[in-house]
């Protein structure tokens, strides 16, 4: 019987970590946890060391009872993680501040409470003529001169 792996990702966050040390990675309990730092050349305007920071837990499972089990167990350590972040990296691992460059108001059609077809009418109207399209994006970003997790064990 092969085994299987329940996962769990953090949702990226862009994060730029200037130290030789190696990223963090330990098993608890038969919970595996470690963090990940892939570089991603869209923030380079921003700086050339920002990448996608995640934290990746854990665990083989082996039947529905067990994955139920160490899904709660997870659950609850992703809990403690997201309140004790703050001690690791100086904010909240759930922060919400955004870089933002020029800003541009332009309609979208979305108005609380309601549904509308402004999109496809503004592609009709707009059909065969020269225009373009912007969007922008919130970005959250740090830089840290360490691992925000500290290593103490490799993983195998």
């Amino acid at each position: 019987m092969s085994k299987t792996i329940l996962r769990f990702k953090s949702d990226a966050r862009v994060y730029a970590i200037k130290s030789s040390d190696v990223s963090y990675c330990e098993v608890i309990n038969g919970i595996t946890i470690s963090e990940e730092l892939v570089i991603n050349e869209k923030y380079s305007n921003i700086s050339p060391d920002f990448g996608d920071y995640r934290l990746i837990i854990e665990t083989e499972v082996n039947d529905t009872a067990e994955m139920q089990s160490k899904h709660f167990e997870i659950e609850k350590l992703i809990q403690e993680l997201d309140r004790s972040w703050i001690y690791a990296c100086g904010h909240p691992f759930k922060r919400a501040i955004s870089f933002m460059g020029p800003y541009l108001n332009f309609p979208d059609g979305k108005i609380s409470g309601w549904t509308s077809n402004y999109k496809e009418a503004e592609k009709e109207i707009n059909k065969g003529k020269r225009h373009a399209v912007f969007s922008a994006e919130t970005i959250t970003h740090s830089s840290l001169s360490f691992w925000p997790l500290i290593e103490t064990t490799k993983c195998a």
